[in-house]
């Protein structure tokens, strides 16, 4: 028996409806996690002293061109910035996985993927893959507005239908 026009919608909008929804859980359990493991570093040098060890030597982890804002920005106010990565992890994290404002989360954790990339860059394909997959996942998530697939953003999105960050 063939199948009608609408069912095969109906199937291919479910798996949508659960690819973004799995999508989100797992980008959102990666940046918690990740939030997580860094809590130690609140109360220490650890990010100084990782990023010191990626743009020096012969070979620097950090692209060439980043060096100078790590070393300029980045480094000498570290405890900021701490506090900044541990937090916007933990938060985004928190965000994606209820799929609250789901669309402003992703910007936040584009830019902290970006800058992992660019941090990390000559460490290694591992390391490349792991921050351009996020990098897509992100992009896919801020486009498809994944929220609104079983998240705190649906019904926020029916009562704002016109609204953009739903």
């Amino acid at each position: 028996m063939a199948r009608s026009a609408t069912g095969a919608r109906g199937t291919n909008a479910t798996a949508y409806y659960v690819a973004m929804l799995l999508l989100r859980v797992f980008l959102g359990y990666e940046f918690v996690r990740s939030g997580i493991d860094k809590l130690g570093w609140l109360s220490s040098n650890q990010l100084a002293t990782t990023l010191k060890q990626w743009t020096t030597g012969d070979s620097p982890a950090a692209l060439s061109s980043y060096i100078g804002f790590l070393n300029r920005f980045v480094i000498p106010h570290s405890p900021a910035y701490t506090y900044l990565i541990v937090s916007g992890e933990l938060i985004i994290g928190s965000m994606l996985i209820i799929g609250l404002a789901t669309r402003l989360a992703c910007l936040p954790a584009l830019m902290l993927s970006i800058n992992f990339m660019l941090a990390t860059w000559n460490k290694g394909f591992e390391w490349q893959f792991v921050n351009e997959a996020f990098i897509a996942l992100e992009t896919a998530l801020l486009i498809s507005g994944a929220g609104r697939f079983g998240g705190v953003d649906a019904p926020i999105a029916k009562a704002y239908p016109r609204c953009p960050f739903w």
